[in-house]
């Protein structure tokens, strides 16, 4: 994983903002638009094993596809839930 803005490596010890159509870019500023390198490490070695990168992906998850969803909200539980059977079948 890359910096989009430098092209370097994406380090662990830094703060990185995403931007639509971007990518991540390096920050000093922390948000909630902003993730640690550790995090984005994480993320692209698909590694979801604390609590933190469970929901930095989750996070980047809801930034990346808000703008595909115009306003609406992510109902994603909703694909999880168990399926009652309608009456008569």
């Amino acid at each position: 994983m890359h910096c989009s803005g430098t092209g370097e490596p994406v380090d662990p010890k830094m703060t990185y903002r995403y931007r639509e159509q971007q990518g991540f870019i390096a920050s000093v500023r922390k948000d909630n638009l902003t993730f640690s390198g550790e995090e984005l490490i994480a993320i692209a070695e698909r590694r979801f094993t604390t609590p933190a990168q469970l929901s930095a992906a989750k996070r980047f998850t809801r930034i990346a596809l808000k703008p595909y969803l115009g306003g609406k909200p992510l109902k994603s539980r909703e694909l999880f839930l168990p399926r009652t059977r309608s009456i008569g079948q």
